[in-house]
């Protein structure tokens, strides 16, 4: 529990390197999804992040975040908190992640693993860490597991069209 709390406000003390909203991903309408969303942004405030840039390797703009403090589904084409563009997606910065959380992507705007699709799974607390590339060979080291299944095989890098966190701390009694 101290070290999750410490964890959050070493996350919060760094500064967010990413605004967590843009005007240009909200609709100015206010509807009970949009005010549903933004009240669980504003409740992750000082958690963990997955930032997302254009180019492989952290390189081009930042696109845009998405928080690790709940489960979540951003359907790139619809209401969209994160400020990540659909299909514009090409790597991701953890940044003060908790273990036991796992982000996928989806090449698939319903969220559907019927086209190429990646996870990374979180196996310890990362406080900087970079994915260079969503279609990597799978990766496994002492922080994090990378695996990219291409169903379709015709890459995911730029294609991402669905972002899904996966707060599972409790499967490793983390929480």
């Amino acid at each position: 529990m101290l070290h999750s709390r410490r964890l959050r406000l070493a996350v919060a003390s760094i500064g967010l390197l990413v605004p967590l909203l843009t005007s240009a991903t909200i609709s100015p309408t206010n509807t009970p999804q949009r005010e549903e969303l933004m009240a669980q942004s504003r409740d992750c405030e000082g958690y963990g992040r997955f930032i997302f840039y254009e180019g492989n390797s952290l390189r081009g703009d930042v696109l845009g975040s998405v928080w690790d403090c709940n489960s979540q589904f951003y359907k790139l084409k619809e209401l969209n908190i994160s400020g990540v563009p659909n299909d514009e997606a090409r790597s991701v910065r953890l940044l003060g992640v908790r273990a036991g959380t796992r982000l996928v992507v989806y090449d698939s705007p319903g969220c559907s693993t019927d086209d190429d699709w990646a996870e990374v799974a979180v196996k310890t607390n990362v406080w900087d860490r970079e994915v260079p590339s969503f279609t990597i060979p799978d990766y496994e080291d002492d922080e994090i597991v990378v695996v990219y299944h291409g169903v379709r095989n015709n890459g995911l890098d730029g294609k991402v069209s669905c972002i899904e966190v996966r707060v599972e701390c409790h499967y490793y009694n983390l929480c």
